[in-house]
């Protein structure tokens, strides 16, 4: 059964947590229809072409982006990168998060916002239509970059650092950041055969939905202790649009692997 967990919006038990059922339950990657390949550059250290499948999606809500990908981390052996925007609001917490800690519970549960728990480590984020998800997941038999997540933030650090090429973009920790401020959040997860990770990235925030959360316990240094009006910065006041964002994660994912398309609007 998936860690994943959601909030039963007829409970009067707020907040009641369900499991979902079996990834296998969800809906895959196989089910939506194969659009184009794009044949890239390759540049990686590897000997032969690496395939990706890169599916774009519209509308997914994230606790079914989850169980999409947990199934395709215990169930699959393709590499893939998910792109994703619109989804519904929810507050998502790492796998050892507790919401007591980490959220206002009552104005959550006033706002009607769903409260998750990912199978990945890391913090707590407030998402909505204004977030911008990347997830990876690679086979280790295409690049092994070992169990270690610093491994897999350099790596990803050095697709971002040519997608966020028009600002000073810098790693902090486990955060992506431009001018010491957060407008991308990350979590790992490996196996043995692979290893996954996913980030949400801030184009937009609505002031009274971020309100829902708490300063966190454990901060990242660099954070010292700023509120989040002060630490977090939306990534619409660099780019005219998530859009152009997207064309250029594509631009250069083309360049390094052999990219299979896909997309959806759910």
């Amino acid at each position: 059964m998936t860690l994943l967990c959601i909030m039963d919006e007829d409970s009067t038990n707020w907040p009641k947590v369900i499991h979902c059922n079996s990834p296998g339950q969800r809906p895959g990657l196989d089910d939506y229809p194969n659009n184009c390949c794009l044949k890239g550059n390759n540049n990686t250290p590897m000997a032969s072409p690496i395939t990706l499948t890169v599916c774009c999606l519209a509308g997914l809500p994230i606790w079914e982006q989850l169980a999409i990908e947990e199934s395709y981390l215990r169930k699959r052996t393709e590499n893939v990168c998910l792109i994703n925007e619109g989804s519904p609001p929810a507050i998502v917490m790492g796998i050892s998060g507790q919401a007591e800690e980490h959220v206002h519970l009552g104005a959550a549960q006033e706002a009607a916002c769903p409260v998750l728990r990912r199978f990945s480590g890391g913090g707590t984020v407030i998402v909505d239509e204004s977030t911008l998800f990347v997830t990876f997941i690679f086979q280790k038999t295409s690049i092994d970059l070992g169990s270690s997540p610093e491994r897999i933030m350099q790596w990803t650090g050095g697709i971002y650092s040519q997608v966020f090429d028009a600002i000073p973009f810098a790693i902090h920790e486990n955060d992506y950041v431009v001018y010491n401020r957060k407008f991308g959040g990350n979590a790992q997860y490996v196996t043995k055969t692979c290893w996954l990770h996913h980030t949400s990235f801030l184009w937009d925030y609505k002031p009274e939905r971020m309100s829902l959360l708490k300063l966190p316990p454990k901060m990242p240094v660099y954070r010292q202790e700023r509120p989040h009006d002060t630490f977090l910065q939306p990534l619409k006041e660099y780019y005219p649009s998530m859009g152009v964002i997207k064309e250029r994660l594509l631009q250069v994912l083309t360049g390094q692997f052999d990219v299979c398309m896909r997309g959806v609007n759910v």
